[in-house]
């Protein structure tokens, strides 16, 4: 996925993501985690570039963008999955924790500055440089059940780059 804002027909890259979607409980797209891509990566400028081109051809020129494509290896090409003209998912805070944290931004705050302050737009990179690498991690439930615990937490938060942990389900109830 590629995350950018735009303002008056001139796009800027927040963040590229690399989406792990899997198979799994009869969904053929599970989330299983996101990883910040180097925006100078081979792929990751192939995706920025594919994904301008998207924007103009959709007439995208104003605010945020999340445009979501698959790479097809037979034909060394991106293949447009989903544009939308809006900022990443609901529910995405963690997302822009991370975004935060690797790019120096995240989505929300430069889509106000593309509508609210053209000076910090126009001084925002083209592409925001990759300061930290970074990702997000989602546990996929295979059973159902009572929750007996969530022992992997634990272990996860003692980790130097551990930064925040977000739990949809309670310990001691039904998944």
């Amino acid at each position: 996925a590629v995350d950018t804002v735009s303002r008056d027909g001139i796009h800027k890259v927040v963040t590229v993501w690399r989406e792990d979607f899997r198979p799994a409980n009869g969904a053929f797209n599970d989330y299983f985690g996101f990883k910040v891509l180097d925006p100078e990566d081979a792929l990751s400028k192939m995706l920025i570039d594919y994904s301008s081109k998207v924007l103009d051809a959709t007439g995208l020129y104003n605010g945020a963008a999340n445009l979501e494509a698959v790479f097809l290896e037979d034909e060394q090409t991106p293949c447009l999955m989903e544009v939308n003209a809006r900022w990443a998912g609901l529910g995405w805070t963690d997302g822009y924790a991370v975004e935060e944290k690797c790019v120096g931004t995240n989505q929300i705050s430069a889509t106000f500055d593309a509508f609210l302050d053209p000076v910090a737009f126009e001084q925002m990179p083209a592409v925001r440089p990759i300061k930290e690498h970074g990702g997000l991690v989602f546990g996929v439930n295979y059973v159902s059940g009572i929750l007996k615990g969530i022992p992997a937490v634990a272990a996860a938060e003692k980790c130097a780059s551990y930064y925040s942990t977000s739990i949809l389900c309670t310990v001691g109830k039904p998944l």
